[in-house]
């Protein structure tokens, strides 16, 4: 993600990365965290489209309302009946939906 907000002209020392948190929940308290301690007030989130929606609830219940800045997005235009045939990208994409929406079951 720092790669492609320095990509988009963002400077490096303006991104902060947040190395120990080991799932979503951990990561928004722990930048939240982070941020405080540095003064800020408005966090931005940036990940992936398909990852958003459960990252900007983890930080509001870490106590911020959090602006999101989705990527990687994984839609395509329909190229036609061969993209209806399973590849291993399709797959992999299919899978990263599944894992986000059995984590926003989680309380």
């Amino acid at each position: 993600m720092a790669d492609a907000l320095v990509s988009a002209g963002v400077p490096r020392a303006r991104i902060w990365l947040e190395p120990n948190a080991t799932n979503t929940r951990e990561n928004a308290r722990y930048s939240v965290e982070l941020g405080r301690s540095r003064g800020v007030a408005r966090f931005v989130v940036v990940t992936s489209a398909v990852h958003m929606r459960r990252s900007l609830r983890e930080f509001r219940r870490a106590g911020v309302e959090p602006v999101g800045a989705p990527v990687e997005y994984l839609g395509a235009p329909f190229g036609g009946l061969a993209d209806l045939v399973p590849t291993a990208s399709s797959i992999a994409r299919t899978q990263q939906c599944v894992h986000e929406f059995l984590g926003m079951l989680k309380p």
